[in-house]
């Protein structure tokens, strides 16, 4: 194959030009459908929570809607953590029941929630722990701690899930503190009487 004419050279060039910018906008667009293929998965998920959250007024029914729905979404054992009466931290719902806490877990579910911060596997701190601890109260209001555990041979969530990971527990975390504040105000109100 031979091209002699200067406008035939011309043609074939403007050719792979377009071709070469077409590619670019189609990854592009394929790119920009991906990620709002993303966003719309989380706010279904988010949304979702959050109607179940809302049928919840106590803080058992929190948890264990929290942790379903976290374990729904992200295909993941889940276990929500909290404090007894002799202020020991203990599994308190779990998706699946039977939930089984190692001591580098439990370690590392004492540490995120006195600290407020992340700890066990996926995060620098207490990373022996084969659970990800994710903390449901603020450090100077410790509500318990969710413990999301992933199959073995599964790698780190990607950004997107973890990010939704982290607000989901955000949310799970704000019902736990308004249903404290509503058991509180009702306390109050029955001594007042």
């Amino acid at each position: 194959l031979m091209i002699a004419n200067f406008d035939d050279v011309l043609a074939v060039c403007l050719f792979l030009v377009a071709a070469l910018v077409a590619s670019r906008l189609a990854t592009k667009l394929a790119s920009q459908v991906e990620s709002l293929r993303m966003a719309h998965a989380q706010a279904r998920a988010l949304l979702a929570l959050g109607q179940r959250l809302s049928t919840s007024t106590d803080a058992e029914g929190i948890r264990r809607v929290g942790a379903s729905a976290l374990a729904d979404v992200l295909r993941c054992e889940v276990a929500m953590l909290a404090r007894d009466a002799s202020q020991v931290l203990r599994v308190v719902s779990a998706s699946p029941r039977d939930f089984d806490m190692t001591t580098q877990d439990l370690g590392a579910a004492a540490w995120s929630e006195q600290h407020a911060e992340q700890a066990g596997r996926f995060t620098d701190t207490l990373n022996a722990a084969p659970c990800w601890m994710l903390p449901l109260g603020s450090e100077g209001n410790p509500l318990g701690v969710a413990a999301l555990r992933f199959p073995a041979g599964q790698g780190e969530p990607s950004t997107d899930e973890r990010s939704l990971a982290l607000t989901m527990v955000q949310d799970i975390g704000q019902a736990l503190q308004r249903a404290r504040l509503a058991e509180e105000l009702e306390g109050a109100r029955v001594q007042g009487e």
